[in-house]
């Protein structure tokens, strides 16, 4: 909904084709781009999915608390 904090995370899709709209929300995505990046695959074809692994639960904390912050 419009005015609602959000968090996109963005692995095996594009945060430039889905990334949320509002302007009270925060994009994540592995800090380097991989060579199978973004696939849009239900299932790694590389059999890691090191384009979530990467991304570390603290920055996901990080990124919220900041969202929220902005957010009142």
């Amino acid at each position: 909904a419009i005015g609602t904090p959000a968090i996109g995370i963005f692995g095996p899709t594009s945060p430039y084709h889905w990334a949320p709209l509002n302007g009270l929300a925060a994009t994540i995505k592995r800090a380097t781009d991989l060579p199978c990046q973004p696939c849009h695959k239900p299932v790694c074809t590389q059999n890691d999915h090191h384009c979530m692994r990467d991304i570390t639960a603290s920055e996901v904390v990080e990124t919220a608390q900041r969202v929220m912050a902005n957010a009142r």
